[in-house]
Order: C-alpha cells, then structure tokens, then sequence
C-alpha cells in the first residue's frame, strides 16, 4: 500500500485512517522509520485537514493518528484543523439536541447513531484531550458514548446493533443480527480509551465493565480461525 497506494475513496476518510493505524502499531512495534515518514508526509500532503462534512463521525477517524503525531513531532500546525472540527461538535447544543436514531432521522450522520461511529469518533476527542487538556473534548466523547450505547447495545446479549435498522431484522435462522466488524470496532475503541483516559475519570469503571462484557460475549463467539461470525 505504501509503494502502490490505492487511493479509490476520500483520502482522509475512515478507510484510510484504519491503514495509517495499523501503521503507527507497527512503527510503534518495528520502530522502522519508514511508517513514521509515510504517515507524516501523508498528513502534511492533506495539510492535517479531516475530509470535508465534518459533522459525519467517519471523517474524524483520521484525527487520532495526526494526535499522535503531534506527541511526537510538537508541531501546532499538526492539531489546528482538527481543533477547529471538534470545537464544531463541542460547541453544539449536544447535551439536549443529540438524536441518535438512524431511522427517519435526515440528521443522523451528525451525530453517533450507528456503532461503528464510536470508533471512528470517541478516540478522536479523547486523544484531542489527551494532547490539549481541554476537559470538554473528554466530556464530549464520554457524553455521546453513553448514549449511542444505551440506544444501540444490548445487555442482554453484550453486543451493539449496527444501528435501528437491525432492531427488528433477524437471520434467516430467526436470531438477532449483530456485525462482527461494528463489534470489533467497539471493542477497539474501548481499548484505545481505555489506554488514554485517567484512572480516576468518573465513568472508568462503565467502560472497563462494557468492554470486558463484550470481550467475553466474542470470546464465546469464537471460531477455532479466530474469526467471530456473529450474523
């Protein structure tokens, strides 16, 4: 990818923050310059700006690698546009105006109303805070968690729908149908913020309990490929 890169979507999108991820774990394992170099010129290329419609979690993914970045490098020009796009989210009236339904809702990609949406999202605000110590963007993240999860998680089955669609869709078996990558995106997030957040934070122990809880659930889930194949 990095000698043939095949760039068929929005650049910046989440599809391409998935890849600079994996390649900030493997220089963070390899310590080999090269993936450092590849993700810094690739956000200096786009000039550390998030793809266009902000509003849309999918855009914010890439904010946790440029964060990252910014610990390493101490550039301001690096957090600057991804600033600007949170203090949009954090500046709305998100207490009281967020409507997580995704169903008949024209304003769901403005807010987390479908599970994949965490992790594209919450890592970004709670590396933003772990950069600049600015409390709302870690008020933001863990408001909006909170209610993405108790509109779209089941405690019954320690799992997350998709999104509303999926609440009265079964298989063809007639069971539930959770994604397995919406669930293992959820779980990522969680260890991500779980790594960052203080371990005094008021809502440590929910997240500890909901990502051990899912842990378990996919544990259980489990092939012997490793795969979970949840629909």
């Amino acid at each position: 990818q990095i000698m043939h890169p095949d760039f068929n979507q929005t650049e910046t999108d989440w599809q391409y923050a998935e890849f600079f991820k994996g390649l900030k774990s493997l220089y963070e394992l390899s310590n080999e310059e090269i993936y450092l170099n590849e993700i810094f010129s690739y956000g200096r290329f786009y000039s550390w700006s998030p793809a266009a419609d902000a509003l849309n979690a999918d855009r914010l993914a890439i904010i946790p690698v440029w964060t990252w970045l910014y610990s390493i490098y101490q550039l301001p020009e690096i957090l600057t546009n991804s600033q600007w796009i949170l203090n949009i989210h954090v500046s709305r009236n998100y207490k009281y105006a967020t409507n997580v339904k995704y169903m008949n809702n024209p304003y769901n990609k403005e807010w987390w109303s479908w599970s994949d949406a965490l992790y594209s999202a919450a890592p970004s605000f709670v590396q933003m805070w772990s950069q600049t110590k600015n409390y709302s963007y870690l008020e933001y993240a863990d408001e909006q968690w909170w209610k993405t999860s108790d509109y779209l998680y089941s405690k019954k089955d320690s799992l997350f729908y998709k999104d509303d669609r999926f609440f009265p869709e079964n298989s063809k078996d007639n069971k539930k149908i959770f994604l397995s990558t919406s669930n293992g995106r959820v779980l990522s997030a969680l260890a991500e913020i779980l790594s960052i957040i203080p371990k005094d934070f008021h809502n440590r122990l929910q997240y500890e309990f909901q990502f051990k809880e899912m842990a378990a659930k996919l544990l259980s889930l489990q092939n012997k490929n490793g795969l979970w194949n949840l629909v």
